[in-house]
């Protein structure tokens, strides 16, 4: 179902990408800062670690504008270490670092504006790709986790009317997370997990220059908050060299970043 959606999606973009005399395209790079939050909680809405730290990221979107509708191409990733704060097995305090790499790529549609609505309609959907490696530190083993989902999105954008080549927007989402899964490395074999499907929210706010009839300059700030359920429990023959019960507990996401964007209009 999802590999036919992102075809059809794909095809309308690449045959809008080939019709001339109809589209106004743009390219845009944006470089940021996110500042990643991840928390997991026990049975008991006890907090049992978390994962803190700024992740440096770059992104890129080429967007075509096809009789006032907005169609993007986007893709992005994040690559950085950042602070792991928990607890062993055994519940004793544990520090140490994690190796967080992030790769979101996606459609976006982008309606256009009706005369008597003051916003756009906004819908995508996107697959994500996060690379979790906490490691070893004080003779405790390090774990090796791979989580992937797809989020669907429905929001609005406002844009205010542009005054001396500059203007203001905001966008606002709620975002559904669908058949989100684990991969987790194992010494024997890998194993995987499948985490609760959940929603979250995303908002947007920004200011845009345009320079000229090519070139654009934006500075925007990023929040988004999303949450994955509690995964099914699996057994494991070796799990580091004893026998386990393994179960992903239920965890909170919240992501802020501060994003420079340069616009190239075609």
């Amino acid at each position: 179902m999802f590999k036919a959606f992102f075809s059809i999606l794909t095809f309308i973009l690449a045959n809008n990408l080939f019709v001339k005399n109809s589209l106004a395209d743009s390219f845009e790079v944006t470089t940021d800062i996110l500042h990643f939050d991840y928390q997991e909680f026990d049975t008991s809405g006890n907090l049992l670690d978390k994962e803190i730290g700024f992740i440096p990221g770059i992104g890129f979107k080429y967007t075509s504008l096809y009789k006032r509708t907005g169609i993007t191409a986007f893709v992005s990733i994040h690559d950085g270490q950042i602070d792991y704060l928990g607890n062993t097995q055994n519940g004793l305090p544990h520090n140490t670092k994690t190796n967080e790499r992030l790769i979101k790529s996606g459609i976006l549609l982008t309606s256009r504006k009706h005369p008597s609505f003051p916003a756009r309609l906004l819908f995508s959907v996107a697959y994500q790709f996060w690379d979790r490696d906490i490691l070893s530190k004080n003779n405790v083993y390090g774990l090796h986790e791979r989580y992937s989902w797809y989020e669907y999105s429905l929001g609005l954008n406002f844009k205010q009317d542009i005054e001396n080549n500059n203007y203001y927007w905001a966008n606002t989402s709620a975002l559904l997370i669908y058949k989100p899964e684990i991969l987790v490395f194992l010494n024997s074999k890998n194993e995987t997990l499948k985490i609760g499907e959940n929603i979250g929210l995303r908002l947007q706010a920004g200011k845009s220059w345009i320079m000229n009839n090519k070139n654009t300059l934006s500075i925007s700030i990023t929040s988004e908050f999303f949450e994955f359920g509690r995964s099914n429990t699996i057994y494991i023959n070796d799990f580091f060299g004893t026998p386990a019960f393994i179960t992903e507990p239920e965890s909170k996401t919240f992501h802020n970043s501060i994003d420079i964007s340069y616009i190239f209009n075609f």
